[in-house]
């Protein structure tokens, strides 16, 4: 099956902009913690009970026999769910945007599930590890059994759907097509990580510099100072190549300084091509299958973050060479902006769309 290919022009960020003001006062964002025992004695020392918003729509007060398809959205790196609840992220909110388009008529009112999955390195990539707890386990099996609990859901993974941004887009992608039991639509923004190329790959300088880093507060305050890559990695490196025997950080990397040159330590390089995304397309395919309606996917051209351009495509043409539907949309843009407008003119309209509401 030939995939759809789709290139978003230059109109789009015009949209999304004209709707909120004339949106009446509409749903309910409400913060919660939910307890995972998944979580619990993570190595990281990370919390167990975890903060969740969940927005629900304008009518659910009133109709109080009627249940809801709901969407969980994921952050990216170094955020946490205010990233899509608070003002601020591209002049957006969840909660504005989805008063707004089911009050003019453009998407069915929904649940909206904003778990924040921030951990001691910067993000969790929603991904089971030894080393910083079970977030698959938590996401796709706790908190989705927590919301179906507390709130009148359609608990079916027809009307149940993931999306992100970056880090987010990446945990959709992976949770998607691991629990299409659970997730049956899937629309990944900006995915990050789905192969080890650019600056993922060898070509960063950040390996040689890795030795210089002796303690977890030293990669925090790298980060803070702008210096992104040493935190991130070894974040990766905790769901990719976690070694609980090795402090401080718990991790193999897979490449080392060695008389002024980066070189690969190649069984640990192994783990780490095997464990991308691209390379799992075959593994779970079946899974990707089963999925209700095909796999949404975007990037812009422009991305700040080399490797997820040309790794989005070859996702996708691992998607197409094993015949599994998706569609993969490119835009002029970079990582950050025009959010709001894909928020208002795609992700949420595909979700409408592709979420049935019949319990």
């Amino acid at each position: 099956m030939k995939p759809r290919r789709l290139l978003l022009g230059l109109g789009l960020a015009l949209l999304g902009g004209s709707l909120t003001a004339q949106a009446p006062a509409g749903g309910t964002l409400a913060q919660y913690r939910v307890h995972s025992r998944s979580l619990e004695h993570n190595l990281l020392g990370d919390p167990a009970d975890q903060p969740v918003e969940v927005y629900t729509p304008r009518s659910y007060q009133r109709e109080t026999a009627r249940r809801y398809p709901v969407l969980f959205l994921l952050h990216g790196i170094e955020g946490t769910s205010a990233d899509w609840t608070k003002p601020g992220y591209q002049d957006m909110t969840i909660q504005g945007l989805m008063d707004s388009l089911t009050a003019a008529g453009v998407v069915r009112e929904m649940i909206v599930v904003v778990p924040t999955a921030r951990n001691a390195y910067a993000g969790s990539y929603y991904a089971n590890s030894p080393v910083t707890g079970n977030w698959e386990d938590y996401i796709a099996g706790e908190l989705v059994a927590w919301v179906d609990s507390a709130f009148r859901t359609i608990p079916r993974a027809a009307s149940r759907g993931i999306a992100g941004h970056s880090m987010g887009g990446f945990g959709a992608l992976r949770l998607g097509m691991r629990h299409p039991g659970v997730f049956g639509a899937v629309y990944a923004m900006s995915p990050c990580c789905l192969g080890m190329v650019a600056d993922i790959g060898p070509e960063n300088p950040v390996w040689g510099r890795m030795d210089g880093f002796r303690d977890r507060k030293s990669l925090v305050d790298a980060a803070q100072a702008g210096d992104f890559y040493p935190l991130a990695v070894v974040g990766l490196a905790a769901i990719i190549a976690p070694n609980p025997q090795r402090p401080p950080f718990f991790v193999d990397l897979p490449f080392r300084a060695v008389g002024g040159m980066v070189r690969p330590v190649d069984s640990v390089l192994a783990r780490w091509r095997d464990a991308f995304p691209v390379a799992q397309v075959g593994r779970w395919k079946d899974s990707l299958a089963r999925l209700r309606v095909a796999t949404r996917i975007d990037y812009g051209f422009d991305d700040q973050f080399p490797h997820i351009p040309p790794t989005v495509r070859m996702f996708a043409d691992s998607l197409a060479a094993y015949r599994v539907p998706h569609r993969l949309a490119a835009y002029i843009g970079d990582h950050r902006n025009r959010i709001r407008a894909r928020m208002t003119v795609i992700v949420l309209p595909f979700f409408s769309s592709a979420l049935s509401d019949r319990p």
